[in-house]
């Protein structure tokens, strides 16, 4: 009886074991970047047809997607899409994909790359772990002097896990995944907080514009307005881009950096 007990409890923590070892495996897949590398086939400002190297097409939904400029090694809110631009198209493997024919995706990111011109750095964009491992294992970084910056150009430090970075790098090794150095290294996660709350906090008056939607910042006569859609920023002699800001569940949130830098502009 008690040998019977003793195999029932084996097998009741070893099952244990195999369930969170799957979990754990599920947990890193959710936090890994596609990428489809492929050709325009048609371009308009919210959408794109492709087509990858193995000819699979796919329409590409634009409106939340952001754009890597090679020339700049930047992020940029618009770049125009046209027929034979080649392109590398990353999403969060979490990400819904309507299955139709041809399957339609709204990915996070875009690099795009001219044929006939050359580039300084190659890029990626992954979920990276403390030692610098790629969830996608397509690359490995190496650590040693690695510089850090957020999207506002602030140096960051490493975290225990779950660092999403855009990497530009020159070379790397022949190893299965590749290790490299990197010229540059952007944090893309994101601080986002209730924009409303923020700004009403430190004594602004907030006005949502739904017509233009907007919000209208104000105080002691300065003013400033925030277009979500367009992701800018129009102050009173001039303009600017924002990289982090949307509209979750009727609130606007934006990232914290980015709101403490239009306080010190409205100064």
């Amino acid at each position: 009886m008690k040998k019977t007990i003793f195999c029932i409890v084996l097998t009741l923590i070893l099952g244990l074991n195999v369930f969170a070892g799957e979990k754990n495996s599920q947990e890193e897949i959710t936090k890994s970047y596609e990428k489809i590398s492929a050709k325009v086939l048609s371009a308009d400002s919210k959408s794109a047809r492709i087509e990858d190297n193995e000819g699979q097409k796919y329409i590409l939904h634009l409106e939340n997607t952001r754009f890597v400029d090679l020339k700049t090694s930047s992020l940029v809110n618009k770049m125009n899409l046209k027929k034979g631009d080649l392109v590398d198209v990353y999403y969060k493997n979490d990400t819904p994909i309507l299955l139709s024919e041809p399957p339609q995706i709204s990915p996070n990111f875009i690099v795009k790359y001219n044929s006939k011109e050359k580039y300084k750095c190659e890029v990626d964009i992954d979920f990276y772990d403390k030692s610098g491992r790629g969830m996608s294992q397509r690359l490995i970084l190496n650590l040693e002097g690695l510089k850090i910056l957020d999207l506002q150009g602030k140096e960051v430090p490493l975290k225990e896990k779950e660092n999403e970075f855009l990497v530009f790098y020159k070379t790397a090794t022949r190893s299965d995944p590749p290790q490299t150095s990197p010229e540059k290294v952007i944090d893309l996660s994101e601080n986002l907080i209730n924009l409303r709350k923020f700004f009403e906090d430190k004594g602004f008056t907030v006005r949502w514009q739904a017509k233009k939607y907007s919000v209208e910042l104000e105080k002691d006569s300065k003013k400033a307005e925030i277009f979500i859609k367009d992701k800018k920023i129009i102050f009173k002699d001039k303009e600017e881009s924002l990289n982090s800001i949307v509209i979750n569940k009727n609130k606007s949130l934006i990232n914290k950096s980015e709101a403490e830098k239009i306080i010190d502009q409205l100064k």
